[in-house]
């Protein structure tokens, strides 16, 4: 099983935040067909890190452009490499957090989401009063792999029919 373990010292709050924007998949009509074949297909563990690091590149793709998200994946790399997995994993922490979200709202309200941002920022509060509870090691398991390659598989699908 390949997994990703951050440290959450000193950011619960921040991981809570990046975890839950995703659930703003739940007012789509094409969500559990994302969510649940992804999450059943067998697949091995390689793949599934594999399938998790180019969504990210494609997803982030959204607010970057192509070549941003490129240029700022590459950044993780070398930062993982001179300052440890720890740093490269707090980097896409804050960068989910600080721009990566905000970003998915505005989307989410020039689709005229509404209900999506009402449930999801209630959901945000919630999980940020309770982040104190989270482990000081997070892990990114193959399932929490597929379900954020689920999230983007969905974000596709709402892109296909927007006009942004």
């Amino acid at each position: 099983m390949t997994r990703f373990v951050i440290r959450s010292i000193g950011i619960k709050p921040l991981i809570s935040i990046a975890a839950v924007h995703g659930l703003t998949d739940l007012d789509t009509a094409h969500w559990p067909q994302c969510y649940g074949v992804l999450m059943l297909l067998p697949l091995p563990s390689p793949i599934i890190t594999s399938m998790f690091c180019i969504f990210s590149v494609l997803h982030f793709a959204e607010d970057l452009g192509i070549h941003g998200s490129m240029l700022f994946h590459t950044f993780v790399a070398v930062l993982t490499r001179a300052r440890g997995v720890q740093t490269a994993l707090k980097a896409m922490v804050y960068y989910l957090c600080l721009y990566h979200v905000p970003m998915h709202f505005v989307r989410c309200f020039v689709r005229k989401r509404f209900c999506a941002i009402i449930f999801t920022l209630t959901a945000t509060c919630v999980a940020v009063h309770l982040s104190s509870l989270l482990n000081e090691e997070v892990l990114l398991t193959d399932n929490i792999q597929k379900i954020v390659v689920a999230h983007i598989i969905t974000e596709f699908g709402i892109m296909s029919k927007s006009p942004i």
